[in-house]
């Protein structure tokens, strides 16, 4: 299961936006200093802001490394398909597709459900009538 995040996503990408900002208004700026001043403003300790603003960049292709697309697939090869074998095409479709759907969707926050699973966000707003 993913670990919990200390911060919001929508932080996350606001924080990251204005350093983007702020390096752009002043060329000069370096990224130690731009994650200093603006994680000051945000609330967000700069080591941890520099560590997004470098994983941003990777994944816009502008830094060598690993994405975080990337990142997912690895997770998958390393907990599903290193771990098996299949006879059939047919089979190994049929196991990706339960392990995307069955775990890794389910348990992967979603920023669109307030940074929630989507079964923690269900949880959360199921209705009586519905549980019964």
């Amino acid at each position: 299961m993913p670990a919990l995040r200390k911060y919001p996503s929508e932080l996350r990408e606001r924080a990251v936006r204005l350093v983007a900002e702020a390096r752009k208004e002043d060329p000069e700026l370096s990224l130690n200093a731009a994650v200093v001043r603006i994680g000051q403003r945000v609330g967000v300790n700069a080591d941890t802001l520099r560590g997004w603003c470098k994983q941003a960049a990777i994944d816009a292709g502008e830094r060598p490394g690993t994405t975080t697309s990337e990142a997912e697939r690895i997770t998958m090869q390393r907990e599903l398909l290193d771990r098996s074998t299949w006879t059939s095409k047919a089979e190994l479709s049929s196991a990706m597709f339960e392990w995307i759907e069955g775990f890794y969707n389910p348990t992967r926050r979603h920023t669109a459900l307030g940074t929630l699973s989507p079964v923690e966000f269900e949880r959360l707003h199921a209705t009586p009538a519905a549980a019964a």
